[in-house]
């Protein structure tokens, strides 16, 4: 096999492998379900780790997220979420840098909140 040859097959290989981790990232898992592609905007949705309140208002914090606000009335969609558990979608709103705001799509809460 000639240098070339063994140089092409790397590049394939790696590149094959790159497409099946980027694949499995867009996905976006939520544990056992999918995000809507209605909330999902570039991986932007997460489950809520801590939540609490701050001047009256709620908010929590995700792996994605510090400080974000939990009030249905905030966000666009307000949904069910199938497991039981709190989890928020937001994106960083780049035209209002430097203070980062966030676009507010999906909140999903247990039945019931």
């Amino acid at each position: 096999m000639s240098p070339l040859s063994k140089l092409t097959l790397w590049i394939c290989s790696f590149l094959l492998l790159w497409m099946v981790l980027v694949m499995q990232l867009g996905a976006h898992d939520a544990g056992g379900w999918q995000y809507p592609s209605i909330c999902c905007h570039d991986a932007d949705c997460a489950p809520v780790e801590w939540q609490g309140e701050l001047n009256g208002h709620g908010v929590a914090n995700t792996k994605l997220h510090a400080g974000i606000t939990t009030e249905p009335n905030q966000y666009t969609y307000k949904m069910t979420s199938p497991d039981g558990k709190m989890h928020v979608c937001a994106t960083p709103d780049k035209s209002m840098a430097p203070n980062m705001q966030r676009r507010l799509y999906c909140i999903f809460n247990p039945a019931g909140m």
